[in-house]
């Protein structure tokens, strides 16, 4: 069985607060804190989401915000899987050797 994500999460109380918001009507505070959070996202939201996630995220809604995001972190996260990473490295094990090589010399 494999483990709900934050996605799923996300999702089942939006649509169990709306329900129970459309229902008696005594739960409007639920209904209005889903509703924020459904129609402003926030960044921190989005990382804590694994990749298949951000990629149904930006597959389910492309243009609005929370698929804007989705396809930001989903870049970020592919640009440090890259050769960016690796180039960054090097570059800073070449200037460790060559501060000690300057200081060698002195």
């Amino acid at each position: 069985m494999r483990k709900r994500g934050l996605l799923e999460k996300i999702t089942d109380a939006q649509t169990e607060s709306w329900l129970d918001a459309l229902g008696d009507g005594r739960q409007q505070k639920d209904f209005d804190d889903a509703a924020s959070e459904f129609l402003d996202p926030g960044r921190n939201q989005v990382r804590q989401m694994h990749d298949d996630e951000l990629a149904e995220l930006l597959a389910r809604n492309p243009h609005d915000k929370l698929g804007q995001l989705a396809a930001s972190e989903m870049r970020s996260r592919e640009s440090w899987r890259g050769p960016g990473k690796w180039s960054l490295i090097i570059a800073g094990l070449a200037l460790l050797v060559s501060v000690a090589a300057f200081f060698r010399t002195i």
